[in-house]
């Protein structure tokens, strides 16, 4: 027997524009370079695309900023700056300089509270790839890791690689 699925999230056009639906409310501007989602605040240095801090529910989610490495060298960022504000997301761009090449960045901050982001790198060879974060140890339990990586000295380590250097892609999730 064949059954037709509801579909209510078809006729009320989901995402065909910049609505939020209930019960989220839109992406708040708190002031330059810092933004309410949800119960989260995220703030921006002004200089790297990466958030500097996140406070979530008046707690500081993270120990430091978090960091793109390149073969062990941080990247260096310029041009930081939103390149779009919508009620349902914040669009971003950076440019990265490299010892190897440059890194085209755009990110968007969505009203449910994710941060995406996409990198092109223009590198032409690289051995690792690798976004650093870090956060207080209550915190650490959130982290969805398929190793189940133990704490030691307060620390979790992942030497997980996001890079494919035959590819030239990278992913990573914040």
């Amino acid at each position: 027997a064949y059954r037709v699925p509801d579909m209510t999230p078809y006729k009320l056009h989901l995402g065909k524009d910049n609505s939020v639906p209930l019960p989220w409310h839109p992406v708040k501007i708190l002031r330059e370079n810092c933004y309410e989602v949800l119960n989260r605040i995220f703030e921006f240095d002004g200089t790297s695309p990466l958030p500097s801090r996140i406070i979530v529910k008046g707690e500081e989610l993270l120990t430091a900023s978090p960091l793109f490495t390149v073969d062990g060298k941080a990247i260096e960022w310029n041009n930081f700056r939103v390149t779009k504000t919508d009620p349902d997301c914040i669009r971003f761009a950076a440019d990265g300089k490299t010892d190897q090449g440059t890194v085209d960045f755009k990110g968007e901050l969505w009203f449910d509270g994710m941060y995406k982001m996409d990198l092109s790198l223009a590198v032409p060879q690289a051995e690792s790839f690798i976004l650093t974060t870090a956060v207080h140890k209550e915190f650490g339990r959130y982290v969805l890791d398929p190793y189940l990586l133990p704490w030691e000295n307060d620390v979790i380590t992942s030497n997980v690689r996001g890079y494919n250097a035959n590819e030239k892609r990278a992913a990573g999730l914040l």
